[in-house]
């Protein structure tokens, strides 16, 4: 797959599972009597966790497959986020490539080819949200999706399955499964399953939680190869 065609698969992913985990919560605690009794307690559980956390370091491993290519592709990186408007993606494989998300803008890195790039990802992350429902409440949810639950094959998950009512969705997004760890309620693995066969899925592996992340966490090396700190408002990680 070409970089560039990458690269929009991957921001796609990272805009997405950030409007999961970001300071708006995306699911309501409101008490819905339509919804089963256990998937609300779920949303819930869910919920709280979200409303709690802080900072995380996780590991992660995206597969893509794709009726254009013979072999799914795999990326392996790391995420570190901060709640006060910071995440950072890093892909370590196949090749390096850093994505840098503080407040609205979006900075691109090529280690490789020793080249930063810059981006306003406000209209996109509205886009997203709009579009895919991230971010709204469990019965905004239930306007955009058929919502259902099941227990994985591992005692410890639970299984989220959103199917999607609108046609302009599902003519692309067949459903969105997310795998949740009940011994800390944060997602094992998101997979988003493609109209045509294709689907893009990306494993977690939460190696921190809630601790102050290391000074320069959030930065990108330069052009030059400098280290390049952008001036931002003080949180977990600097």
């Amino acid at each position: 797959m070409k970089r560039s065609k990458f690269i929009r698969y991957l921001l796609f992913i990272i805009l997405a599972f950030g409007l999961f985990v970001w300071p708006c919560p995306s699911f309501s605690a409101e008490t819905n009597c339509n919804l089963d009794p256990e998937l609300e307690w779920i949303l819930r559980k869910i919920q709280s966790k979200e409303n709690s956390l802080e900072t995380f370091v996780a590991k992660f491993v995206q597969i893509k497959k794709t009726r254009l290519l013979r072999q799914p592709l795999r990326s392996d990186g790391l995420i570190y986020f901060d709640r006060a408007g910071k995440m950072l993606w890093k892909v370590t494989k196949p090749s390096p490539f850093v994505v840098l998300i503080i407040d609205d803008l979006l900075y691109l890195d090529y280690p490789d080819l020793d080249k930063t790039q810059k981006r306003n990802v406000a209209r996109s992350a509205k886009l997203l949200k709009k579009y895919f429902g991230f971010g709204q409440s469990t019965e905004e949810l239930r306007l955009l999706y058929e919502m259902d639950h099941s227990h994985g094959k591992n005692p410890d998950t639970v299984s989220l399955r959103l199917v999607p009512k609108r046609k302009a969705i599902s003519k692309r997004i067949e459903s969105i499964e997310v795998v949740i760890n009940t011994r800390n309620w944060l997602p094992e693995q998101v997979r988003f399953n493609e109209a045509k066969g294709d689907y893009t899925s990306l494993n977690f592996y939460f190696t921190l939680t809630n601790a102050d992340l290391p000074e320069g966490t959030f930065s990108l090396p330069s052009a030059d190869g400098k280290e390049n700190n952008f001036h931002i408002s003080n949180g977990k990680g600097g």
